[in-house]
């Protein structure tokens, strides 16, 4: 979803207000993967009557279906040769929430899906790249996936980062670091 950079992050969410986002900031609460893992009664807390009942309501129903998302990443188990092909096994889940159908944009003209990408890499460089779907919520296990990437050419211990993105809700990118020995 397209925002300018000035723009609060959490105002796009259904009554929220500068005070709202004020009482949020004073709780430490300024990204929506934070708002995400919160219970009605603690978003309530959190808020300290800055939004009205039905307002509270609204925002709650809405948190309650974005994904709460957990990602794992584990590098091969053994080093692998320089410019060899290897494997990053890659685990996604999202807490056993019931998904939407369509991604929250209310500043969008139509209805669209949100999409998601693992994203691997060091640095400038770019190891590896998967769109994926997120499990369905309850009832459907985590998503266990690979990342194939080419090994770098230097022998050593390498720290790439493995990253879930979001291409439609801004605050719910994931990301780990995972060890990769290249002998």
């Amino acid at each position: 979803q397209g925002r300018f950079l000035d723009v609060p992050p959490l105002s796009d969410l259904p009554g929220m207000s500068a005070a709202a986002e004020e009482a949020l900031a004073a709780r430490g609460l300024t990204h929506l993967a934070q708002l995400v893992r919160l219970d009605a009664q603690a978003l309530k807390r959190a808020l300290g009557g800055t939004l009205g009942a039905r307002q509270l309501s609204e925002l709650s129903g809405l948190l309650a279906t974005l994904p709460a998302t957990e990602l794992e990443a584990a590098p091969p188990p053994l080093a692998v040769e320089a410019g060899a092909d290897c494997a990053i096994s890659v685990t996604v889940s999202t807490g056993g929430r019931r998904a939407r159908r369509s991604a929250f944009a209310p500043a969008f003209p139509k209805a669209r899906g949100g999409g998601w990408w693992l994203v691997m890499g060091e640095g400038d460089e770019l190891f590896a790249l998967k769109r994926i779907n997120l499990p369905s919520g309850s009832g459907s296990g985590p998503l266990k996936t690979e990342l194939m990437m080419c090994a770098p050419e230097e022998p050593g211990v390498h720290e790439c980062a493995v990253l879930l993105v979001s291409d439609s809700y801004i605050g719910l990118d994931q990301q780990v670091t995972v060890r990769v020995e290249v002998r």
